[in-house]
């Protein structure tokens, strides 16, 4: 003898079709044929996609008493197309054995949809490039596909690789679009949007992408070439007109005038190294050097000593003037010829220092001496060599005793 259930169902409202993203209701009507009370849970058994809820989610029913659930179905897209099998389970939530299983059968409706993504969306070439677009079938049946690119203008040769693809719900394929201009020389960049197009039977979509020609020779270039070409007309120019202008008389070497010190040596005046006539020299285009020399101990002027210039050409050293400097110390050396020179202080009793402050010419620094151009302030350091005395003790007594 079969015992009769303690739970029992029918199906008061159903459904036999159901639309992925569309909700649709089942209603079920319980009856507790036990003797105790009962609490009633109910539970839908289907693909994991398939998104279910109950309401109430739990009822109390007393012996011999009966309640309604609705139970509201919703398919997710990946969810397919077809006949689906699903199973509303009844528990009872006092006896965990009680449990009543109620089949449907329902029909999911297919749906279709493209999903497409492009990489990049903007592409920048002289004449060609591709871009490459990810097809994705969202929808809950297996679709066929067919690819095509068009550009407006008609400037483009555009292309689709593949022309076609067939893809199962979820899963991606990749199409490439290949683009093709003529070279452009000159001019400005162009955009050129391009449509991407899937279509199948059931559904189309688009998706756009931008294609910019850019000329050979981009606009800012061409612009620094004419600026060089009016710079190197300009320069052409200046270049023949002081050519023209100064070209006739050439320019003559100077040297500066010079200090003198004479010694009478048989008679006759010896002029030092470098010096020139009392009555001077033309001063001409030369530059000028001025300074002061301070001695190395007391930082104060020094004067009576030799300051000289030596001209520097390569390996070419050779003394072109000098200058002596006053109590105070300053000197100053006008007329000299454009050119790098090294300086030098020197005097009986002081070591001979290079400007600013070394014992090598090796390690001078150099003076860029220019035309009509006075270079000043230049501070050049006299350092005393050693000293010493010299002389006899005289003690009044004959034979003088040593001391």
């Amino acid at each position: 003898m079969t015992a009769e259930p303690t739970l029992r169902c029918r199906v008061v409202e159903s459904v036999d079709r159901l639309t992925p993203g569309e909700s649709a209701t089942v209603g079920l009507e319980i009856t507790n044929a036990s003797p105790v009370i009962d609490a009633i849970r109910v539970h839908v058994e289907g693909p994991e996609a398939l998104h279910w809820s109950v309401e109430p989610d739990l009822i109390a029913l007393f012996p011999d008493d009966s309640g309604s659930v609705r139970i509201e179905l919703t398919p997710g897209a990946g969810v397919r197309a077809g006949e689906l099998d699903l199973h509303m389970v009844i528990v009872s939530t006092s006896d965990a054995t009680t449990i009543e299983r109620i089949p449907l059968s329902v029909q999911v409706m297919p749906v279709a949809a493209i999903e497409l993504l492009a990489q990049p969306t903007r592409l920048t070439k002289r004449a060609k490039g591709s871009f490459a677009i990810t097809c994705t079938n969202r929808g809950n049946s297996s679709l066929e596909i067919d690819l095509g690119a068009k550009e407006a203008s008609h400037a483009l040769r555009v292309s689709c690789n593949p022309p076609t693809m067939t893809l199962d719900p979820d899963e991606s394929s990749v199409a490439t679009i290949n683009v093709r201009a003529k070279r452009k020389f000159f001019g400005n960049e162009l955009a050129y949007p391009i449509d991407f197009i899937s279509t199948s039977p059931e559904t189309q979509t688009k998706t756009q992408v931008t294609f910019v020609q850019r000329p050979m020779i981009p606009r800012g270039a061409r612009t620094l070439l004419i600026l060089g070409a009016i710079v190197a007309a300009w320069a052409i120019i200046v270049v023949l007109a002081l050519t023209h202008a100064l070209g006739t008389t050439p320019l003559s070497k100077v040297v500066p005038a010079s200090f003198y010190a004479s010694s009478a040596a048989k008679g006759k005046t010896v002029a030092p190294a470098g010096a020139v006539p009392k009555s001077g020299v033309a001063i001409g285009i030369g530059g000028t050097l001025t300074g002061t020399v301070d001695a190395t101990s007391t930082k104060q002027g020094v004067g009576r000593l030799t300051v000289q210039a030596f001209s520097v050409d390569g390996s070419n050293v050779h003394l072109v003037a000098s200058a002596a400097t006053a109590s105070n110390g300053g000197w100053s050396i006008p007329g000299l010829a454009p050119g790098k020179y090294a300086l030098s202080v020197s005097a009986t009793g002081f070591r001979t220092t290079w400007y600013p402050d070394t014992t090598s010419f090796a390690s001078a620094k150099l003076i860029d001496v220019q035309s009509l151009r006075t270079i000043g302030n230049l501070r050049l350091s006299a350092q005393g060599l050693p000293g010493s005395i010299t002389g006899t003790v005289d003690t009044g007594e004959s034979p003088s005793p040593t001391v």
